[in-house]
């Protein structure tokens, strides 16, 4: 089985404070806007905290980390946000801000694969958020956990704090949070095998996205649904829900998610008999993922690896290795072509 850090699983990064409704344009603007302005937050940053202006320079990270993250200035994004905290020391700033700020420097660690700090950073964020908070923030919280322990192999702790995430989704009935706790509550169910179970949960995860109109986490929820239809034997219908969620997901700029993307949808093409294209998919994969740096958790390894020998056996070595470096050497070109010729396949519902 696959999933896990910068696979299937996600943590909750969207933020009432700083981005727009998730639907359409204004998020597409806010991009737009952080990546014109990269150096110019740079520079602010530092100069909050080169003045002293603790609080101000909290502010400003908690308000760029979500940028880092989806764009994938992984690395740096941690390098801001540790300096941060570091010189925060004992300095007073609002215990939801600072809980803030822990979560997602865990976050871009546990993206990266380093799953203790990321485990420290993000319980250390619990006790802040024990009173009267916002219960968006705890719900976060709960996500992440439960996205770092799964990727530490502990699943049955994930699949609790999942569990609560799906629970305070309701209570507080926002579909956006209901769709990405269901998501990550269907990798348990594709652990354990049981993949209409999965794809049940994955299609009531699908409904729920589009209703909030969360294109993040409705391309998350298709790619779920898309592998599990694969798994059952529905090609066409696996196939047409991967290409829309890598379409998502381009659209987005998602960078480490289109990677992932690239590696679920090349067993459609290898189902296909098209072996050079699934090999292609991976060296495409490679490449946007060494863009970004973000880790491989050890089960999209362990698939990979079955992968990649199924397709040297169909190809050969020589085979195989020709085509994954073309797919490496131009993984834009690849996401395009597959975006190009699968354009006039319908998306079944």
């Amino acid at each position: 089985m696959r999933s896990g850090c910068a696979t299937r699983i996600t943590s909750s990064s969207w933020e009432a404070s700083s981005w727009p409704p998730w639907g359409g344009e204004g998020v597409d603007a806010a991009y737009a806007t952080f990546e014109r302005e990269h150096d110019n937050f740079r520079a602010a940053i530092a100069f909050a905290g080169a003045a002293g202006h603790t609080e101000l320079r909290v502010r400003l990270v908690a308000a760029v980390a979500h940028f880092w993250l989806v764009r994938g200035h992984l690395s740096e994004g941690r390098a801001w946000l540790d300096e941060t905290l570091a010189m925060k020391g004992d300095a007073e700033v609002p215990r939801e801000l600072y809980a803030q700020v822990l979560r997602k420097l865990a976050t871009l660690e546990w993206r990266q694969g380093d799953f203790e700090p990321a485990s420290e950073h993000a319980e250390a964020a619990l006790p802040l958020l024990a009173d009267e908070v916002d219960e968006n923030e705890r719900y976060r919280l709960l996500i992440l956990l439960g996205c770092i322990e799964y990727s530490r192999r502990q699943g049955e702790s994930a699949q609790e704090w999942w569990q609560q995430s799906v629970e305070l989704a309701r209570v507080l009935g926002n579909d956006g949070h209901l769709s990405l706790a269901l998501a990550n509550l269907a990798v348990v169910l594709f652990e354990r095998h049981d993949y209409r179970a999965a794809a049940a949960i994955y299609h009531e995860s699908v409904d729920v996205a589009r209703r909030a109109e969360h294109r993040e986490y409705l391309a998350l929820a298709l790619q779920g649904l898309g592998d599990a239809q694969l798994r059952l034997g529905e090609l066409d219908a696996g196939r047409a829900r991967l290409i829309e969620s890598l379409d998502l997901f381009v659209n987005l700029g998602f960078h480490d998610r289109i990677a992932s993307n690239c590696v679920w949808l090349a067993p459609a093409f290898e189902q296909e008999g098209d072996y050079a294209s699934a090999a292609r998919l991976l060296g495409a994969a490679a490449a946007i993922r060494n863009r970004t740096g973000a880790a491989l958790d050890w089960q999209e390894q362990e698939y990979l690896d079955e992968l990649v020998k199924r397709l040297r056996t169909a190809l050969g070595a020589d085979g195989y290795y020709e085509a994954f470096i073309a797919g490496d050497a131009a993984p834009d070109a690849v996401v395009q072509e597959v975006l190009t010729v699968s354009g006039s396949r319908s998306h079944p519902s």
